[in-house]
């Protein structure tokens, strides 16, 4: 079995595990929920006009419609190179991955933080968020991509904590501006994550390169 192929079933089992915790915690109303209170309170308590921007501007540039654009692009750009497999793994990951969560929404119906000065209202339910699992299947293909596509250990690790930075960042802009709880984000990277791996596992378009790149003559 190739080692990507480990890898993946390692993290379906891992991140699989990991939103299964949160969700059994949050329905029974445990512990993990008094930590949300607590962290959302805190955030709410340490807002800077500056980070609000920033972080208004990074939750509206990773919104389910704007992933969704950003799939659409990358998937003319895969059907212009012939990267089939590809195609369908990202069709499979995003819009599919998308609706996974607004199905997980309805079921849960865990209703959103109530900040005692609200930057954003919204009507929805919060678990799992739908920035953060949206970010992380659209950008975890792309690390896959990548690292499918280059030799080089540094692109690789780059396109993997690139991957990891911007779900970071998104999860952290969506805890930040009152609409979720801190375990609202982790369930959905978590969750998200698996799905991606499973994804790839079923339309195989991983092909590891070896070696360094060649460099043109």
């Amino acid at each position: 079995m190739p080692r990507w192929k480990r890898f993946a079933y390692g993290a379906i089992a891992v991140a699989g595990c990991l939103f299964a915790l949160i969700a059994a915690n949050i329905a029974a109303g445990d512990p993990l929920a008094r930590l949300d209170v607590y962290v959302s309170a805190w955030l709410g308590a340490h807002r800077t006009p500056a980070l609000t921007l920033l972080m208004l501007a990074v939750t509206n540039t990773h919104a389910p419609a704007a992933i969704c654009a950003y799939a659409l692009m990358m998937a003319v750009v895969l059907y212009r190179k012939a990267e089939r497999r590809w195609l369908l793994a990202l069709g499979f990951a995003v819009p599919v991955g998308l609706a996974i969560n607004v199905l997980l929404k309805s079921l849960f119906r865990r209703s959103r933080p109530v900040p005692d000065e609200p930057l954003m209202t919204l009507a929805t339910y919060s678990f799992p968020s739908g920035h953060t699992a949206g970010t992380t299947l659209f950008y975890g293909v792309l690390a896959a991509y990548i690292v499918s596509h280059t030799r080089s250990t540094p692109v690789r690790t780059a396109a993997v904590l690139g991957w990891a930075g911007a779900v970071a960042l998104v999860a952290f802009s969506r805890v930040y501006l009152g609409v979720h709880y801190l375990t609202d984000v982790i369930a959905a990277a978590a969750w998200s994550s698996a799905w991606v791996a499973l994804c790839l596992l079923v339309t195989s378009p991983v092909r590891l390169r070896s070696g360094p790149d060649r460099q043109p003559p």
